[in-house]
This record gives structure tokens, sequence and C-alpha cells, in this order.
């Protein structure tokens, strides 16, 4: 709905797309300093809403065109207010919590995993009426059912059941490629690292803040406050069914940022307070004041730098893998020089090309639906790529196929296989069936316009 609104006002665009994200991203912020102000003291909560808005994963999402951060804003929305019913007893909250948990599952199926943190939590934390509290909480899973149940009803008539097989499928394997990439490390260690280090330049959490996060954990379970011991619970409930599900992503775990963000700043503040107090307490120096003010620049300026690292690495990661596909003038290409009833096909798929995306550009393009068929129909870097020349002119002749679009694929192999783009377009050319038409962009992300011929 959120999506639709932005395309209304300004209309369809991938900006459009992008502003949900950082919409729900500055949501989030505002979510994770509530949490803390509620639960710690302001001053944690206005540092944990500047690391938090810091971490590199964070701002990544922030823009992408994605629904993490809309998960991540629902999530932390959900156990907030749950925490504040726990600890007020106040019975409209449960309502609240129910409506967040349920328009989170709405997003994503993690969700979910909100509800069993709740459940461990009275388990743990609240046993005296124990009975009374988790009859609450079933009343919590209602409200949510009853939020989720007629989205569901509607996805699933429009979709139909076979999606339902290939959700089921992401969530317990995932692709060829992913579960490669989930036996990387260890299982039970995966996401401390991919968290911080999964490749050399993608860094989720920076280490400084990552190291800060996780000794602000353990001075949570030494301190063991109503609010240390839940925000524990939350982070060691999401690690552990997380390393249980086979297919693993950091982003899978950017549920625990905004603990890891609120314990690091928790820690920093504890620190600043033991330092400056020792300093009072044994009179350190002749100077008392110029002592006191000369920690306070070296430790203010640690924090900074740590920041600045912080920001570092978000700039470092945006900048390696901003690229330019010309997906756009290529649609624009084929609106101009075919009908819509003709269909297209999108050759050789990817995560940075694929039918979804040309089809988007087409909509705003087209007065009506474009068909638009992927070849092959697995996408080639998570499965060996396979071409078949009969099959493929079958496809266009069957579709009414004028135009394909091939591409380039940044000039590396396709997973599994020795095959680039130019092996493809070779093959292509020399059937007779295709001719080169017209190429898109700059090396190595040009998109290739090819014309099909049904009787060369």
């Amino acid at each position: 709905m959120t999506t639709a609104l932005y395309f209304i006002i300004l209309g369809p665009s991938l900006f459009a797309g992008r502003l949900v994200s950082v919409t729900f991203g500055l949501l989030t912020v505002w979510a994770v300093f509530e949490y803390a102000y509620r639960n710690f003291e302001p001053r944690t909560a206005l540092l944990s809403s500047i690391v938090f808005a810091s971490m590199p994963g964070f701002i990544v999402l922030c823009r992408l065109a994605l629904i993490e951060t809309m998960l991540l804003f629902f999530f932390t929305l959900a156990l907030m207010l749950f925490f504040w019913w726990v600890k007020t007893n106040n019975n409209k909250l449960l309502l609240l919590t129910g409506l967040a948990l349920g328009l989170g599952f709405i997003t994503k199926y993690q969700t979910l995993i909100g509800g069993i943190v709740m459940l461990v939590t009275i388990l743990l934390m609240y046993r005296d009426h124990i009975i009374k509290r988790i009859g609450k909480l079933m009343l919590i899973a209602i409200i949510a059912g009853l939020v989720f149940l007629p989205w569901f009803v509607i996805v699933y008539s429009y979709y139909a059941a076979g999606n339902l097989e290939i959700w089921m499928y992401a969530i317990s394997v995932g692709t060829a490629e992913r579960t490669a990439y989930s036996e990387r490390f260890h299982p039970a260690i995966f996401y401390l690292q991919e968290m911080t280090y999964p490749y050399n330049h993608i860094h989720p959490v920076s280490l400084p803040l990552y190291i800060l996060g996780l000794v602000g954990l353990g001075y949570w379970a030494w301190r063991r406050k109503e609010a240390d011991k839940f925000s524990l619970i939350w982070f060691v409930a999401i690690y552990v069914i997380f390393t249980l599900i086979p297919n693993k992503n950091w982003r899978y775990v950017t549920l625990l940022f905004p603990i890891l963000a609120i314990s690091a700043s928790d820690l920093i503040l504890a620190l600043w307070d033991k330092l400056r107090n020792t300093i009072k307490t044994h009179r350190i120096g002749l100077r008392n004041p110029m002592v006191v003010k000369l920690v306070s620049v070296v430790f203010i300026v640690s924090v900074g730098a740590t920041m600045v690292y912080s920001w570092n690495d978000a700039y470092s990661w945006v900048e390696r893998e901003h690229v330019n596909i010309p997906i756009e003038d290529a649609a624009q290409y084929v609106h101009d020089n075919s009908p819509p009833e003709e269909g297209l096909v999108t050759l050789f798929n990817g995560n940075f090309f694929s039918t979804e995306m040309v089809r988007f550009y087409l909509r705003i393009k087209d007065s009506s639906e474009r068909r638009v068929f992927p070849y092959p129909k697995d996408a080639v870097d998570s499965y060996p790529p396979t071409l078949n020349e009969t099959q493929l002119v079958e496809l266009c002749v069957g579709s009414n196929v004028r135009y394909l679009l091939l591409y380039e694929h940044g000039n590396i192999t396709y997973y599994q296989s020795d095959w680039k783009s130019y092996y493809v377009l070779d093959r292509l050319l020399a059937s007779e069936h295709f001719t080169q038409e017209t190429v898109f962009g700059t090396y190595p992300r040009r998109i290739t316009v090819l014309k099909f011929t049904p009787n060369p």
C-alpha cells in the first residue's frame, strides 16, 4: 500500500520504490530510539538511534527497493509494545502488539519469530500467573491472525497455490547457490561472521561497532536488569532460530541490529560514567578539570572515529556495488518498436537483470501488459545455464516474440559454468533466427537487443 501511494504521488519509478525503504528505515530509527528511551535512559536512546542508523547494512537496505526496513520496523514495534504491556499490564497494548505483529507477518514471514520471543519471555521472566499471561499471548496471536488472514486469502486467490511451494522452498533450502553460500562457515558461528565480514567489501555491522555490541551483550548478562534480560532473549532467540534454518544470509538477521546498537550504546555510556566517576573519586592528577576534559575529548574522539569507520564501510560498500544497467532504455526501445501484444524474452536472468525488472518498466510504458518470458527458466547466477536453440525458437514462435534482451552479466561466467554472455550471443547469431539490432550501456553492463526472425 505504501508503494502504491508513492507511485500515485510520484509516479512509478525506482526512486519511488526506494522511498518506501527510506520511509520505514526512518520509522525503524524512531522505534529503536523509543525502545531504548522507555527501557534504558534518554542518553542511551539518542546514541542507539545514531549507532543503528550508522550500520552499513541498514544504510544499504534503505537504498534498495526491498521490504527489509518494513520488516525491521514492524518487528521492533511489536516487541517494544509487548514489553511495554508486560511491564504496565495495559491491555490496550495487546491490541497494538497484535496489529504490529500481523502487519509484520504480511510483510515477511520472519515476523513469526516475534511470537516465539514473546513466549520465551513469559516462560523465563514472567512465570507468575503464567496461564493468564499465555492466554493473553494467544489473544495477540488471534489479533495478528485477523490482520493477516484477509491479506492471505486475497493473495492466495490471486497468485494461486503454486507460489506457496516456492515460499516454503525458499524458507527451507533456497537455490543451489544459496545452499552453497550457507555452508561457507560452521552453522553455529555462521552469523557471528556473516553480520560483520561475509566478504572483504561487505560489512553489515562494522567491526568496531560489532565488538562493542557483543561486549555490551555480555555486560547485560552480568547486570541482568529487566530490559537487559528481555533484550538478550530477543537476540538469542533470533540467532538460534536462523542458525537452524539452512538458508542463510545476513539480511535475515537484521532483526538483531537494533539490539546490537542499543547494547553498544549502553556499554559506551556505562564505560564513560565509570571512567568519569573513577577520575572524580580518586582525584587523579593535580589539575582535575584538565584531566577530565582530556579524558572526555579522547573518549568522544574514539566514539566519533568508530562512527566514521562505520560510515566509511557503508560508503565503500555502496560505491563498489553501484552499477548502471540500462534496463529502462532497453524497455523503452522495445516499447517504441513493437506493439504490446508481442511478447518479449529476457535471456539468462540473474540478480542484476531479470524478467520482473524489465516488466516493471514495460508496465510504465505500455497501456496493456506485455508478456515477458525468461529463458532459461532458472537464474544463471544460481543454477547452471542451459541453451537449446530449438526450444528458444519454439518459445518465440508460440509467444509471438520479436525482441530478446541479453545482459552482459558483468563479463563474468554463469553459475558453475565457463559460459559468458558473448558465448550465448555467438550461438544465437549463428542460428540465423536471431540478429543483433542494437546495444545499450557500456561494457561490462551492456544489454543487447536481439530480433527474432521466424523464417530466415
